[in-house]
């Protein structure tokens, strides 16, 4: 028989099995996701919050100081740049001037409902609108002792920047005005002995209705760390 000679391998290597390269996505927001996350703010009223039984306003500086406040917001980011969310605010007051030289604490709760719109470039720095509306109550203790006044606040604007830290995390700077009247009162509480015009304690208390009332103002200035949790 005829024979063959053997069959030289080929030299040539075969190609090496391809290998598909991730693909970075660049830091974008999210379409949708759980949004969720805290803010600290340094925060003070001005105006009145009643007039008093002699017919002087009771500024809100007889009652509360400037003070830091700390926040909690959770909510849903629905197309990148819509933000319902749901809040509650615990603030720290200073002391206002009816309770200089004593032990009394000042504090204040603002809870509600929000909505965040995000213009511009949402996925780097995008401008913020923040709109609220809430329950506001300042609280005055002083050892047994303790005064609470509440408003619904109807309307708080915010306006600030939303910075993409990345592509779950965000920052946002934000300055805040709101603004209300006090209408409604629990319990009761002392003044610092001395005041001038010979009042002892808040003109309305024990439940009482403020009929006569005065507005007030909130400013704020703050920022806060948000999450977009389960976002892509």
């Amino acid at each position: 028989p005829q024979q063959y000679p053997p069959q030289q391998p080929d030299p040539r290597q075969a190609p090496a099995p391809y290998e598909p390269q991730e693909v970075e996505v660049p830091t974008h927001a999210p379409k949708f996701s759980l949004w969720v996350g805290p803010r600290v703010s340094y925060l003070g009223f001005g105006g009145s919050f009643f007039v008093n039984e002699l017919g002087r306003r009771e500024t809100t500086g007889n009652f509360s100081g400037n003070g830091v406040g700390f926040q909690l917001d959770v909510g849903a980011r629905i197309s990148k740049r819509y933000i319902p969310y749901v809040f509650i605010e615990h603030s720290f007051m200073g002391q206002g001037h009816r309770f200089e030289g004593t032990d009394a604490k000042t504090t204040t709760t603002f809870y509600g409902l929000g909505f965040r719109y995000v213009a511009g470039d949402v996925d780097s720095v995008g401008f913020l609108t923040d709109l609220s509306i809430g329950l506001r109550n300042i609280n005055v203790t002083n050892g047994s002792e303790s005064y609470t006044m509440s408003a619904l606040e109807i309307f708080k604007l915010g306006l600030g920047a939303e910075i993409r830290v990345a592509t779950l995390f965000s920052i946002t700077p934000l300055a805040s005005l709101s603004g209300g009247v006090m209408s409604d009162t629990k319990g009761t509480i002392n003044y610092m002995p001395g005041h001038g015009d010979g009042l002892t304690r808040p003109t309305y208390h024990n439940g009482e209705t403020i009929d006569n009332q005065a507005p007030y103002v909130v400013l704020s200035l703050g920022v806060g760390g948000h999450f977009d949790v389960f976002g892509q």
